[in-house]
């Protein structure tokens, strides 16, 4: 990260009203230095996901209905998909290349493989996921 990103995240930070403008404003900020996309979920325990922001390069991202509006509400009995992977994760970051994606694709888990066919529909070839 440059220190030109990084200042410019603490300003933003720093002025934030909430939680949400912060996560949202933030994603805007990854996405114009960085490129690409940024989708934003906050995660309440034990499992509750609350889409914050979905973000494109010109702006808010338009979801297909099978990925969920933006502010979709998702809750299961255990996690799915990638959250599954990122609660094991060390220090709850998570790195997949496009081999992973690939393997996604072909998971048994049908959330990986919503989450696989999104990311390749978007045009992905990395991902990082924090938690």
């Amino acid at each position: 990260m440059s220190d030109l990103l990084l200042a410019r995240a603490v300003r933003l930070l720093a002025a934030a009203k909430d939680v949400e403008h912060a996560l949202t404003g933030m994603a805007a900020l990854l996405v114009a230095d960085l490129g690409g996309w940024c989708l934003v979920d906050r995660v309440e325990p034990p499992d509750l996901v609350t889409r914050v922001a979905a973000i494109g390069p010109d702006g808010p991202l338009e979801l297909a209905a099978d990925e969920g509006p933006v502010h979709a509400r998702r809750s299961s009995a255990r996690a799915h998909g990638v959250l599954a992977r990122l609660v094991e994760a060390p220090g709850q970051r998570l790195r997949m290349s496009s081999n992973d994606l690939t393997a996604m694709a072909s998971s048994e888990d049908p959330r990986l493989r919503a989450q696989a066919a999104m990311a390749g529909r978007l045009g992905t070839t990395d991902v990082v996921v924090l938690g």
